[in-house]
């Protein structure tokens, strides 16, 4: 495998995710007052999501990413990438599931009493690539698995923690979270 044809599957896995690279920043700087479970509680007798999940948040970060997608659909007409999304459908469905992965990485972490802030390993970091993957599986099959081959999936699960390591470290030293992580 040559060194261009590894830059060229990096590239492409960090194009195919970044529409929930970007909406889940997107959330946080969106400062949302109104929480996407109108602060009730599950049949446990917890919150469901908690107060960081705002419907704010969700909108603002949907927007953003999926227009960070439509602009790099536009600017990438006539290269290699240029039908990487396949259209805006899954724009949306990368943009949105990156933000459903991290409502349901707060859902898990309320049932097993990690509060908001608390560390959950691996699924903090990835729960915008399952939540994107889960709606594109779902809602566009074809396309996700002609898209995301094992090499790029690969790639996928090994960039987005570095990423999401170095997201949450700008957030926290700007003061846009709490924790570092």
């Amino acid at each position: 495998m040559t060194l261009e044809l590894i830059f060229e599957m990096i590239s492409r896995a960090f194009l195919l995710m970044l529409p929930a690279y970007v909406s889940s920043p997107g959330a946080v700087i969106s400062h949302g007052k109104i929480p996407v479970d109108r602060k009730k509680k599950f049949f446990d007798g917890k919150r469901i999501f908690g107060d960081g999940k705002t419907i704010g948040g969700l909108f603002i970060g949907t927007i953003l990413g999926f227009l960070a997608g439509v602009a790099i659909h536009f600017a990438l007409r006539g290269t290699p990438f240029s039908g990487i999304y396949g259209g805006f459908l899954n724009i949306g469905l990368i943009s949105f599931g990156g933000l459903f992965g991290d409502l349901m990485n707060s859902f898990i972490k309320r049932r097993v009493n990690i509060e908001r802030g608390g560390k959950l390993p691996v699924l903090d970091q990835l729960n915008v690539v399952f939540g994107s993957w889960i709606l594109c599986f779902i809602f566009s099959r074809n396309w996700f698995l002609e898209s995301f081959t094992p090499p790029i999936a690969i790639i996928v699960l090994i960039i987005t923690p570095i990423l999401h390591r170095v997201a949450n470290i700008i957030a926290y030293k700007i003061k846009l979270k709490d924790v570092p992580w």
